[in-house]
C-alpha cells in the first residue's frame, strides 16, 4: 500500500489493480458460472436447517461477504443480499423527478463530472443523462443508509468518474458497481464491506456492451475506501458478485421480484458459487 505524505493511504492506479484482480477487466475476472438452473426448492435455503446455504462455508469465507452482525439473517437466506441494501429505481421519465440532487448541488456535481471526464487521456465511456440520474439517486439512498450525507458529492462524483473510464455494464442487463469509494470511513452494517443491489424494472442505459438496457446493479461498500480494504477481501468480493452477476439469465425478471423474494434468491446462488470459488 501506498501513502501520501501525511500517512494516509493512495490508490493504486485503477487499471494495474483491475489488471492484477480481474485480468483486462470484470468480463475477464473468472469463467462463466453455471446457469442459474436450480428449482423453486433450491433456491430459498430452509431455515429450519442450520448448516444450509451459506452456513456450510467455514468462517474466513464471510470476509469476501462482509460478517453479519447476526446469524439469523444467514439462517433465513438474508446475507450477503439484505433488503434494507436493495434499492428498487425507476427509469426514464420518471428519474428526472429528482428533488435530492437539484439547483446549486447538482450544477457543481455535474461541474464535477464534466471536468472529470475531460481530463481522461482517452475517450470517456459514454454517460447517457439515464445514467446520470442513476447515479444521482443511488448514491442519494446508499449515503442516507449510513448517515452520511457529507459524502453524497464526492461519491456521486466518484462513481461518474469511474463509470466515464469504462462501463462497469457486463452485458445480460446486469452491471457491477465498484472501485469508486476514494473516501469516507462509513460504518457498514456487516464489516469489513456491505453487498447492495440495484434492480431498475424498466431497464436503463448503463452503456452496457451489449447494447441491452441494464435491469440490475450489484455493488459493495466498503468501511473504508476500496484501495484500503486489507488482504484480497475486495477481489473475492468482486469475483463472486460478477459470478452471482453471470449465473442469472434472466436479469429483467429478477428486477420485478420484491426486495426479499430477490435476495432469497441470489444469496443462494451465492451460497453455491462460493462454494466453487478457490479459497
Amino acid at each position: 500500500m501506498h501513502h501520501d505524505d501525511e500517512g494516509r493511504p493512495n490508490p493504486p492506479p485503477r487499471r494495474r489493480f483491475l489488471g492484477g484482480c480481474l485480468g483486462l477487466g470484470a468480463s475477464a475476472a473468472i469463467p462463466a458460472a453455471p446457469p442459474d438452473t436450480a428449482g423453486p426448492s433450491d433456491r430459498t435455503p430452509a431455515p429450519e436447517i442450520a448448516d444450509d446455504g451459506l452456513l456450510s462455508w467455514p468462517i474466513d469465507r464471510f470476509t469476501s461477504l462482509g460478517v453479519p452482525e447476526d446469524w439469523s439473517a444467514v439462517k433465513l437466506g438474508l446475507h450477503p443480499f439484505a433488503p434494507q441494501r436493495v434499492v428498487i429505481l425507476p427509469s426514464g421519465a420518471r428519474l428526472r423527478n429528482d428533488l435530492r440532487c437539484a439547483g446549486e448541488l447538482r450544477e457543481r456535481i455535474k461541474e464535477r463530472i464534466d471536468q472529470g471526464r475531460a481530463e481522461i487521456a482517452h475517450e470517456p465511456a459514454p454517460l447517457h443523462w439515464e445514467k446520470r440520474e442513476i447515479i444521482f439517486r443511488l448514491l442519494d439512498r446508499i449515503t442516507e443508509h449510513y448517515d452520511r450525507p457529507d459524502l453524497y458529492e464526492d461519491w456521486a462524483v466518484e462513481l461518474a468518474d469511474r463509470e466515464s473510464l469504462a462501463s462497469t455494464a457486463l452485458g445480460g442487463h446486469v452491471g457491477i458497481f465498484h472501485q469508486f469509494q476514494q473516501r469516507g470511513e462509513v460504518a457498514v452494517d456487516c464489516p469489513p464491506l456491505d453487498w447492495w443491489l440495484v434492480l431498475i424494472p424498466g431497464g436503463i442505459d448503463w452503456a452496457s456492451p451489449d447494447g441491452e438496457p441494464v435491469h440490475a446493479l450489484i455493488g459493495h461498500i466498503g468501511e473504508v475506501p476500496w484501495y484500503a480494504v486489507e488482504g484480497e477481501v475486495m477481489e473475492r468480493a468482486l469475483r463472486l458478485a460478477v459470478a452471482v452477476a453471470r449465473s442469472i439469465e434472466d436479469w429483467p425478471t429478477v428486477s420485478r421480484k420484491g426486495r426479499i423474494e430477490a435476495c432469497l434468491h441470489l444469496n443462494a446462488i451465492a451460497a453455491r458459487l462460493l462454494g466453487e470459488m478457490e479459497p
